[in-house]
């Protein structure tokens, strides 16, 4: 689940160094057509991997038993990443999130700059998300444990690849990074925030600051025991729940 600006291009091309050629499917921009088809391909040769921009619940769409695994990011790096993202390549689909002269402020009122991180993992929309936050990181929690095999924090990157590698048996080479944000004098850095903009990507990003911390300290704690210590468990109802709410695709 390649959640946007958390490093996926680099993960991806690590996954793509670990299956034969043909066998990873990709879903990228991870629209409904490309779901579609994936999901009639799959009925006859079921892909050994899927990697891309899809949410919770492709596993449904699957016939196989199917696990995932992602990575977090610190939502103020991952909001400003993406903000970046979108205003440097003028791509059509972008100018739907924001348009022409946009700052931060007007992004911070689109969805993808709101709990985007717990918006992928849950399948809920921004609305349903902010209505009840607690409630939601408890889902959040509860997928986690009952459908991914791992994940990581992208301030983390190497240490969590590490982990996953041992988690799904991978043997990872030397890896180049991958789709950095762009540089230049537009892009807008962290150390360059007002304390208000921290603040209003703080206030959109309640529930992202949560998943990240509780998947941070996690794999802090992976790192301390070692690699061959399963990830722990954090045991709920909300799964069977939401299988029933999904929001596919982004």
């Amino acid at each position: 689940m390649h959640i946007p600006k958390t490093a996926g291009t680099t993960f991806r091309w690590i996954a793509e160094q670990q299956y034969p050629a043909g066998s990873l499917h990709t879903l990228y921009p991870g629209h409904g057509p490309q779901l579609e088809q994936l999901e009639a391909v799959a009925r006859t040769k079921p892909p050994v991997a899927v990697m891309g921009h899809f949410r919770f619940g492709l596993h449904t769409r699957l016939p196989t038993a199917t696990r995932y695994v992602t990575f977090f990011r610190d939502p103020i790096d991952q909001v400003v990443s993406l903000y970046n993202y979108l205003t440097f390549y003028d791509d059509p689909s972008n100018r739907g999130v924001l348009r022409a002269g946009d700052q931060l402020a007007d992004f911070l009122a689109h969805g993808w700059a709101r709990n985007l991180q717990t918006q992928y993992l849950t399948g809920l929309t921004p609305a349903e998300v902010e209505a009840d936050p607690d409630r939601t990181y408890e889902r959040a929690l509860d997928v986690l444990a009952g459908y991914f095999d791992g994940f990581g924090v992208v301030e983390r990157f190497s240490e969590s690849v590490d982990l996953l590698a041992g988690q799904l048996g991978w043997r990872v080479p030397s890896y180049p990074v991958l789709n950095q944000s762009p540089g230049g004098a537009r892009r807008l850095r962290r150390r360059a925030l007002s304390r208000s903009a921290i603040e209003g990507i703080e206030a959109a990003n309640v529930c992202d600051r949560r998943l990240y911390e509780h998947a941070r300290e996690v794999v802090r704690q992976r790192v301390r025991r070692g690699p061959n210590r399963p990830y722990p468990k954090h045991l709920g109802s909300a799964a069977k729940w939401l299988v029933g709410r999904l929001q596919l695709p982004l």
